[in-house]
């Protein structure tokens, strides 16, 4: 029965994805504002992109999963999403948005300290798969993701959290991403396996 509910589950997934893409291609659109949560947002992304239409991205994980077949963005200042999407919709002009300037002397100082890995161990395991690069990327989102509404459920304990993206990590290496379908399959398989780790943990309430 589990298996059947997963496969369901897949089936479901890839429909509301098919249908995003179909959106975005029938829309016959000239900007397309991507602001989707979680990776959902990939395939939206990537038929833009392939269709050539502007794009407007308020979805970091296409960054994520997508790597080096998407792209790199890089903004100091206040943490308010109106800014990157304002200088999307606008670019190449710039407008006024009603936003905090970033004011550095306000600021005093940027203060930099050695990461403490044992406090925050998914830190340095996205760094790990940023440097494997290829699917590693998006196989960490993806365990992330179930790992997370996993503990939000009550069904893992918060230092369980890292434990299945490592552990998911581990079991599915890093390969090459020639087309984004290597990255859906990757997304695939990494969440049907990170949620069959979910499902045994040993200590899932212990938090």
């Amino acid at each position: 029965m589990r298996g059947a509910r997963g496969g369901a589950v897949d089936r479901r997934r890839a429909g509301r994805r098919q249908g995003l893409v179909r959106l975005v291609l029938e829309s016959d659109a000239d900007l397309v504002l991507n602001a989707l949560v979680g990776s959902a947002g990939l395939g939206p992304t990537v038929a833009t992109l392939g269709e050539g239409i502007d794009l407007a991205l308020a979805n970091k994980e296409s960054l994520v999963v997508g790597g080096e077949l998407v792209m790199a963005l890089a903004h100091l200042g206040h943490p308010d999403m109106g800014v990157p999407i304002s200088y999307a919709l606008h670019h190449p002009e710039r407008v006024d948005v009603p936003v905090k300037r970033l004011d550095l002397s306000e600021v005093g100082a940027l203060t930099f300290e050695p990461v403490d890995h044992d406090a925050f161990p998914c830190l340095g395991l996205a760094r790990a798969a940023a440097i494997a690069g290829g699917t590693a990327p998006c196989v960490l989102n993806a365990a992330n993701e179930i790992a997370v509404h996993a503990f939000l459920r009550g069904a893992l304990g918060f230092l369980g959290i890292a434990d299945v993206i490592e552990r998911t990590l581990d079991a599915l290496p890093a390969g090459p991403v020639r087309a984004f379908a290597s990255l859906y399959e990757a997304d695939r398989e990494a969440r049907a396996h990170a949620g069959e780790l979910v499902r045994t943990y040993p200590d899932r309430l212990l938090h």
